[in-house]
């Protein structure tokens, strides 16, 4: 079984900036700019804790795009839009990306570790929520437990839900409105329930979701010792053995810019360790 870490959410690179740690502990990932101009649901549509997304984003000075519309994606945070019945958490991939996951053989009962670039929030002198701190780290916000995988890319998207009417609920979802992905276009659906666990969710900040190393720029990480290769890990994007560095309980990977996905198989103790993040974080949904 693979543990997969999946790049989400505003960055420098996507949207500029970073997501909020909200002062309530929520991990709140603010989703990029939607691809297309017309197609993409309103970050006014989008409900957060401070009023829909682009209220939140304005607070915090984060850029709205021209077009206003999000790339919802993934979608694993069931109160923040409107729903139809049999809804549960969704992600799509296409391009490099998807061929990545493909290539990986991704599949049924791995896990998506969602990851971003994020700040603590505070509140200002007038009540007002607002960044608190300079410092942008790079956290595990949410997760999904694969059930399912549709390779859409064969067909027009038309033709794809025409044969998938059960999956009507998740018809607004960007990768099922966007004809742009092409044929390396996929979605991934997630379990509802997983040996007792939710399927999918997204978490309350707690340090064992942190990714970045203490004093270190967001990109290096501090991970378990049984990461390193020496245990039989493999970790995709990352066979550059210089990206390693051994400490006695831990070691440090300098992580690389490219990609948004990396697939890491070969050793069961990432398996369960992720599955332990999932049992042990507080969760919202």
């Amino acid at each position: 079984m693979k543990v997969i870490f999946s790049r989400k959410g505003f960055d420098t690179k996507y949207g500029g900036g970073c997501s909020p740690i909200l002062p309530d502990g929520k991990l709140l990932s603010i989703p990029i700019p939607s691809i297309s101009i017309e197609n993409g649901i309103a970050y006014s549509d989008i409900i957060s804790p401070y009023g829909n997304y682009n209220d939140l984003m304005l607070l915090l000075n984060i850029k709205i795009p021209e077009n206003r519309l999000a790339h919802l994606d993934p979608d694993i945070v069931k109160s923040v839009y409107k729903r139809k019945k049999n809804w549960r958490g969704i992600f799509g991939q296409s391009g490099a990306a998807s061929s990545h996951l493909h290539n990986c053989n991704v599949e049924n009962g791995d896990i998506f570790l969602f990851f971003g670039s994020f700040r603590k929030t505070t509140f200002d002198s007038q009540n007002r929520i607002c960044f608190s701190e300079s410092s942008i780290r790079h956290i595990i916000f949410g997760y999904m437990i694969v059930d399912f995988i549709y390779n859409i890319g064969h067909s027009d998207i038309s033709i794809f839900k025409a044969n998938n009417p059960h999956l009507n609920w998740a018809f607004y979802h960007p990768h099922l409105i966007n004809e742009k992905y092409g044929n390396t276009n996929s979605i991934y659906i997630a379990k509802t329930d997983f040996n007792g666990l939710p399927g999918y969710g997204t978490f309350y900040y707690n340090d064992c979701l942190l990714l970045t190393s203490p004093n270190k720029t967001k990109s290096i990480w501090k991970l378990p010792a049984f990461f390193h290769y020496d245990y039989g890990t493999n970790i995709s994007r990352h066979g550059n053995l210089t990206r390693y560095t051994k400490h006695n309980r831990f070691i440090e990977l300098s992580t690389v810019s490219i990609g948004q996905e990396f697939v890491v198989s070969g050793n069961p103790k990432v398996y369960a360790w992720a599955l332990n993040i999932i049992k042990s974080s507080q969760k919202y949904f």
